[in-house]
């Protein structure tokens, strides 16, 4: 005489949290078994990616950028030397401040051409990057400008606060350009990309603060050496505006190249640049 014995239901292989909750019946069952799914774990930037990307960034795109650079670097600097005041004149400001307004459209430009080596794709070409940061060159300033500030007055109301938000709009222009985005929203962006990555993001500024520094000191040196040696005017000048403008124009590559990297590692991270990953490889 055989025992009846209860057969027990295992769910099909392949089948998901939810299709056993149907099965099983019951929002309790459903909350339960979803609860034991485990959440996934927060991924963090990686400093090394984003060098990596910027190097990748300056050997495939060096060009382009140095068009840019070129035409809104170095140019207006140089034209700055025979502007009708010079330093230490109080209009000297003025002219200098004009000539570093074209500087905008290349951080724009070049944040348009550098995500695009990033991603793997034919990216914009040198035209339509300047098209398209003179066309965001308001918005740009006052990205510069706000941003500027909020920082400025953080780090005179204490230090933390004023490196908080340096961290936390670092991105705020390669937002503006490659998300077409308008300035309130690039903001916001660039803060909620950097959620959880301001630590690192504060060490990614700390390496650019190092490459400056370091290009700095030579571009003074190299300054002081010229003016000594030359006893004419033009070859004064020579070194403010030619010899000094070339290296500011290195930095500023380097600059944007980092920055740019840093957000495609931000987007990386949070789940929403499947493409940057060809960029690193």
């Amino acid at each position: 005489m055989g025992t009846n014995r209860r057969r027990l239901w295992r769910p099909a292989r392949g089948m998901d949290t939810a299709g056993r909750a149907e099965v099983l019946g019951g929002g309790a069952d459903r909350m339960s078994l979803e609860r034991q799914s485990p959440e996934p774990i927060p991924q963090r930037i990686d400093i090394g990616r984003i060098l990596s990307g910027s190097l990748t960034v300056l050997r495939t795109r060096l060009g382009d950028l140095l068009i840019v650079a070129v035409l809104f670097l170095l140019v207006p600097q140089v034209l700055l030397g025979f502007a009708p005041a010079q330093f230490p004149d109080p209009e000297f400001a003025f002219w200098n401040l004009l000539a570093a307004i074209p500087g905008l459209v290349f951080d724009g430009a070049a944040s348009l051409i550098a995500y695009g080596a990033l991603t793997g794709g034919a990216g914009a070409t040198a035209g339509d990057a300047i098209r398209a940061g003179v066309l965001k060159l308001s918005q740009l300033f006052v990205v510069l400008l706000g941003g500027g500030l909020a920082i400025l007055v953080g780090l005179i109301l204490l230090v933390a606060p004023g490196l908080f938000l340096a961290a936390s709009l670092l991105v705020a222009t390669p937002v503006l350009m490659i998300e077409n985005t308008n300035v309130l929203e690039a903001f916001k962006r660039s803060v909620s990309l950097s959620r959880g990555s301001r630590l690192r993001l504060l060490g990614v500024m700390l390496v650019l603060a190092a490459i400056t520094l370091g290009a700095a000191t030579l571009m003074v040196s190299l300054i002081s050496v010229v003016t000594l040696a030359t006893t004419d005017e033009i070859g004064k000048r020579l070194a403010l505006f030619v010899f000094g403008p070339v290296l500011a124009l290195v930095i500023r590559l380097i600059v944007m190249a980092v920055v740019t990297s840093a957000y495609a590692e931000l987007k990386r991270v949070n789940g929403s640049a499947s493409a940057v990953a060809k960029a690193f490889d």
